[in-house]
């Protein structure tokens, strides 16, 4: 859906240029930067030397980062940022997409070590919270004033 909704709005930038005969940079309020960023939104999960091979190829290519799609498993999402990291260097900026998000875990060297997922996170909190106050009962004649939510 994204997709098409970025189509359709190229194309409204497009068609406003080519009534006015101006540059769309200029539509959009003029030069701000003289260079700008440019990354690869997508690098599918592959062999890891198909992954490398397609890094490499897009940082020569001119891309400052690629975003690269995981969510198999946390452990062949980390090897395949490591194996691609060694790759191409810190030549690009590596970002990780999926179903899920995750903080990852670096040493001083920037070499991830790990990663922590949201559910991690909700786990620990959950696990923390002390046991008298999470196992209240429901108090039933307690309402809201206002439904929530849409």
């Amino acid at each position: 859906m994204s997709e098409a909704m970025a189509g359709i709005d190229i194309a409204l930038w497009d068609i406003a240029g080519k009534v006015t005969g101006l540059p769309i940079h200029l539509l959009m309020g003029g030069d701000y930067h003289e260079a700008v960023r440019v990354y690869q939104s997508h690098l599918p999960v592959l062999d890891p030397d198909e992954m490398v091979a397609l890094a490499q190829g897009h940082a020569h290519d001119g891309y400052h980062g690629i975003k690269i799609s995981g969510g198999v498993g946390a452990e062949i999402d980390i090897r395949n940022v490591e194996r691609i990291r060694e790759g191409v260097g810190d030549a690009i900026e590596l970002m990780q997409t999926g179903r899920y998000r995750n903080v990852p875990i670096v040493d001083d060297r920037r070499h991830l070590v790990g990663v922590v997922r949201q559910v991690d996170i909700i786990k620990y909190l959950a696990e923390s919270f002390p046991e008298e106050l999470l196992n209240l009962p429901p108090r039933p004649h307690q309402r809201m004033r206002h439904a929530e939510g849409g």
